[in-house]
């Protein structure tokens, strides 16, 4: 699970930097448009793959695995649906008025932050409400490197 988690992570921060160097801070909005159509495309598609691996890993064996697995599936649910909207509403932003594109274009990447910031707290609350899970995944190399 932390290993899928861990990868996940890298890779979505991988399309983040592409997604900056490709033009993400340019100020042709057609083009950005294009770019975080296509970046949160890819975002989607990670997380899909992650939900897919979350479910074949099943449910940890130690004393309320079903309901952390439950927590860590809802929480990316939860943020791939935030990314499907990003790419939705991208797809229909207007590019005529530079100005109004911006506003849009950070509306929707401040929904990703905050997704992002409820996902992190789930995972924290989680640890802290399931011991077991704590400790146990706390111990693998894998785990230990997402809370850093």
């Amino acid at each position: 699970m932390c290993t899928s988690l861990r990868d996940w992570t890298t890779n979505i921060k991988d399309l983040t930097s592409e997604f900056r160097s490709a033009g993400g801070g340019s100020t042709d909005a057609a083009q950005v448009k294009d770019l975080l159509v296509t970046y949160l495309g890819n975002t989607v598609n990670e997380t899909d793959t992650l939900l897919t691996q979350l479910d074949q890993a099943g449910t940890p064996n130690f004393k309320d695995g079903s309901k952390v697995a439950g927590l860590f599936q809802k929480g990316m649910t939860d943020v791939r649906d935030i990314f499907a909207t990003g790419q939705q509403d991208a797809a229909g932003l207007d590019t005529t008025d530079l100005t109004q594109f911006r506003a849009d274009t950070s509306r929707i990447g401040n929904a990703i932050t905050q997704g992002g910031t409820k996902l992190s707290q789930t995972f924290k609350s989680a640890g802290r409400k399931y011991k077991a899970a704590n400790k146990i995944l706390g111990a693998e190399r894998a785990c230990r490197a997402l809370s850093s």
